[in-house]
């Protein structure tokens, strides 16, 4: 049968003036791409590369490099992709175990190649003039049955398996009945080409005179998509679905331009599915299914443009593709009736040549197909399935303990073999967790050697220099001893709960904005708590993690982060300096600007007695990104000694300030505590200035303050006073606060609070600042604001005979009082779980 180079040359020669490959804004026709091959493969072939030759190719994706993949095969060899990211310990072994002598190399990488290898470097821009010996078919004679790349994936036993795809293969996938709907036409390459992705993104679309639109560097993440799907055109995208579980979360539009999205490497949720199918009616989802030594894919499932997908878990894998068959069998190799789970063997005109130079293994996973009757192999995948009753194959986990890390095969039994190999350990156990939902990790545990130490997060460094990313675990834990089954076998049940890879130690939030980065980064790597100094990166985090950090970044502070701002700056310290979120001279000022550049009207927050509105800026990661949020602090905090004489005076002050920035109504108010009293004090001073209020929020709030004679007693305990400055603090054991402000200040930084870096000046102040304010509740005489109120009550630890917010606050309001309970203690109403809950309700008052 006809290879790769002879197929090509076909659709020159019927289309070489249409557009073969796009990158950026350069358009490269199919006879430049030819021509510009042809160069290359005749100086491949001047250097001995003929047919059976193995070829490496080390190049970021782009337009070159679709040009050097297609002149590996034009000069009769096969392409071994390495991957740019990889550590030189695993290009150097994939160098080796193929005995590729000579690499094609992008600009700039031929200093990561060992010794001993030819290299031709290639700019690879399409379109230079014709050499000799360049142009034409090509092809060094070799045919379907001769390689067409080797591609790698982790084996079990610590040495990675290098799968030998053939021309053939390729060839089969090309030209499978199921593009015959023309998704084929603009597909998106945006998969790195050391991934069997990017086998479909490149030659589906040369093969069939489509175009190959080639993604900028790094992760096609949700703002790229949203560019090349609908400004560029891109018909059709392939995701991981790591990927497309990300992008339906963060903003399923993107996709919208597209015409066929597919999703698959691991199993893809219905509800991902039902997401974008919502956000993007025009576009047909694909759940895939196939491995590399399948080349690529072996069955779809297809939820078309317009069909709703209903349900929960997750979707089938489908039905085989057009070339391909499929069994399920039980552990004799019989078949399986549907709703009866087994494993899945792949035959068809896909099955791999085998794995090189691995005899062994080859013969264990590539068997005689008893079912075809003609001879033919067939794969064992390892995977357990079940037919449905509509002949819909449903995956259903693994018969071994491979996983899918990101799209990327694993086998744990790999990575550990190499993280014991790691100086100082004696010991390694890598297992699989998912602590967040959706989110599987590997991680590591060592024991040290004979005698020795070792720390964790040195030997996870060690590890990223030996194996690619995707593969070093996100946390490598000391433990001195692994816990057995009464079999003798780790119990890796028993083994503790990871913590980060690396970090700990670093400075405390110093501001709300990196406060608030703290614990959006917490939240993503699904670890306890991050310090500013902490790289996003060492903690575990990665491209796909990335994407999905910028877009709460992006919906808290209402910036437009990129991924290479977080590459640049992987650190919260770093990456708020880089977004200007704020500064941290700024986090004592009068009016703080919280999230000040959205497009809607603003929600303004009204300090607690403490004068300091960091607490609100929880709010920013619940409430939408187009609403603006602002918080009033105390003049004091800046300027010793102006302290109000009244609340009547603070709300003139905070009244003119909200004006300042919002000219017109109508105006959103919040306010905790003591500011909730001054929010309503506020709302009724804009109303006598004729001004229209919206929203009025009060959290846990009363109208006038205690009246018992205890008040001065407490007033003047210093430890009282601190313990409610700094509500919510958590002391000794022994539950008492001390009284020295240095020990606070200790005990805070402690805490990971960003209170810690206040200076004993400012935490004076606030002592201050707290009495004073105490002071004014007792002499307040509420207005009568005209409007609805929203009260949020703390039901826990509430005092008995304390009146509901309802009989407190009428007769202060002419409207409805709504009460609205809360799960949580006065003082932990501004935490994230309370305020998520407030969030929602605010959301809806403010018309988001």
């Amino acid at each position: 049968g006809a290879g790769l180079a002879g197929l090509f040359g076909v659709v020159v020669a019927g289309a070489g003036d249409a557009v073969a490959v796009s990158d950026g804004e350069a358009r490269f026709t199919y006879a430049g791409v030819d021509a510009a091959a042809g160069v290359l493969a005749g100086r491949l072939a001047g250097l001995g590369v003929g047919r059976g030759s193995l070829v490496g190719v080390l190049m970021e994706r782009s337009a070159g490099l679709v040009v050097a993949l297609l002149a590996v095969v034009k000069a009769g060899g096969a392409y071994v992709p390495l991957h740019p990211g990889w550590p030189a310990a695993q290009v150097e072994f994939v160098l080796g175990d193929t005995g590729a002598g000579v690499v094609v190399a992008g600009a700039g990488l031929a200093g990561r190649l060992p010794g001993g290898v030819v290299v031709v470097e290639c700019g690879g821009v399409p379109g230079v003039p014709v050499a000799p010996g360049g142009g034409g078919a090509g092809g060094g004679g070799a045919g379907a049955g001769d390689l067409a790349y080797v591609m790698y994936t982790s084996g079990s036993t610590g040495r990675p398996k290098g799968v030998a795809v053939t021309q053939g293969n390729v060839v089969a996938l090309a030209v499978d009945e199921c593009w015959g709907d023309g998704s084929q036409g603009r597909v998106l390459f945006s998969a790195a080409h050391a991934f069997d992705a990017a086998t479909y993104e490149v030659w589906v679309p040369l093969l069939s005179g489509g175009e190959v639109v080639v993604a900028p560097p790094g992760v096609a993440g949700p703002g790229v998509l949203r560019e090349l799907a609908g400004v560029r055109g891109v018909r059709s995208v392939h995701l991981t679905a790591a990927l497309f579980e990300v992008v339906a979360r963060e903003d399923p539009g993107c996709l919208a331009g597209a015409w066929l999205v597919q999703a698959g490497g691991e199993a893809v949720s219905a509800g991902a599915a039902a997401a974008v199918a919502g956000a993007c009616p025009s576009v047909s989802v694909v759940h895939c299914y196939g491995p590399t030594e399948t080349t690529v894919f072996a069955t779809r499932y297809l939820v078309p443009a317009g069909v709703a997908v209903a349900g929960g878990g997750v979707l089938p894998v489908g039905r085989p593709m057009s070339n391909t068959r499929v069994y399920v069998v039980d552990g004799w190799l019989r078949l399986v009736p549907p709703g009866v789970r087994g494993e899945v063997y792949v035959g068809g005109a896909g099955v791999a040549r085998g794995y090189l130079g691995r005899a062994g293994l080859t013969g264990e996973r590539f068997v005689a197909d008893p079912f075809a009757g003609d001879g033919s192999r067939m794969y064992r995948t390892g995977d357990l399935a079940r037919w449905s009753a509509g002949g819909e194959l449903v995956f259903a986990g693994r018969a071994d303990d491979q996983v899918k890390i990101r799209g990327f095969r694993v086998e744990p039994g790999e990575v550990a073999w190499v993280l014991g190999r790691a100086p100082g350990v004696g010991q390694a156990v890598v297992t699989v967790r998912e602590d967040v939902a959706g989110e599987r990790r590997l991680a590591g545990y060592v024991v040290p050697a004979a005698g020795g130490r070792v720390d964790g997060g040195v030997v996870a460094q060690w590890l990223a220099g030996q194996v690619p990313d995707y593969m070093v675990p996100a946390s490598v834990t000391v433990v001195g001893e692994f816990p057995l089954t009464v079999n003798g076998k780790v119990d890796k049940a028993a083994l503790p709960v990871p913590g980060p890879a690396g970090g700990g130690g670093g400075r405390a939030a110093r501001t709300p904005a990196e406060e608030l980065l703290c614990g959006l980064f917490a939240d993503v790597l699904g670890v306890p708590a991050v310090s500013i100094d902490d790289s996003f990166f060492e903690l575990g985090g990665h491209s796909l993690l990335a994407m999905r950090l910028i877009g709460r970044v992006r919906d808290a502070l209402d910036v437009e982060p990129t991924i290479a701002t977080l590459f640049k700056t992987p650190t919260v310290a770093g990456l708020a300096a880089a977004l200007g979120v704020d500064k941290p001279d700024d986090a004592l000022a009068p009016m703080l600007a919280l999230r000040p550049q959205a497009s809607g009207r603003a929600l303004y927050c009204i300090h607690p007695g403490s004068g300091l509105s960091w607490c609100y800026s929880g709010l920013l990661r619940h409430l939408p990104r187009e609403v603006p949020v602002y918080g009033l602090q105390a003049r004091a905090l800046r300027e010793p000694g102006a302290l109000p004489a009244s609340i009547a005076d603070l709300a003139e002050d905070y009244a003119g300030q909200i004006r300042g920035v919002q000219p017109e109504g109508p105006y959103h108010l919040l306010g905790w505590s003591f500011g909730g009293t001054v929010a309503h004090a506020v709302a009724t001073r804009l109303q006598e200035l004729g001004a229209e209020v919206g929203v009025l929020a009060l959290l846990d709030c009363s109208p006038r303050g205690r009246a018992d004679a205890s008040l001065e007693a407490d007033l003047a305990d210093q430890r009282r006073v601190l313990l409610a400055v700094f509500d919510g603090i958590e002391f000794d054991a022994e539950g008492e606060p001390p009284a020295d402000i240095a020990e606070v200040l200790e005990l805070l930084r402690k805490q990971g609070s960003a209170f810690s870096n206040l200076g004993e000046a400012e935490v004076r102040r606030m002592i201050d600042i707290f009495r004073g304010n105490a002071q004014l509740l007792q002499t307040h005489n509420p207005g009568r604001f005209s409007g609805d109120v929203a009260h949020f009550t703390a039901t826990r630890g509430r005092p008995s005979g304390l009146a509901d917010a309802r009989t407190a606050w009428q007769p202060y309001v002419l409207g409805t009082v709504e009460e609205h309970l809360i799960d949580c203690t006065h003082s932990g109403m501004t935490q994230p779980r309370p305020l998520s809950d407030i969030a929602k309700v605010l959301g809806g008052k403010l018309g988001c």
